[in-house]
């Protein structure tokens, strides 16, 4: 089981923020974005830690 599958496994999201743009292009090209999705893609780590606070909400 890869990393994503263990982590979605026990609940857990990855949310990755300030993505440069070179590695944006690999994770696409690889479809790891798929996995990770991108609604869990934030341009600032204070977003990041907003978007989690929201999904936390729900």
């Amino acid at each position: 089981m890869d990393l994503q599958g263990k982590l979605t496994s026990r609940g857990i999201v990855l949310g990755i923020a300030k993505l440069k743009q070179d590695l944006y292009a690999q994770l696409r090209r690889s479809h790891l974005l798929e996995n990770i999705g991108v609604e869990n893609i934030y341009p600032t780590l204070s977003t990041v830690i907003d978007g989690f606070k929201e999904h936390d909400l729900r």
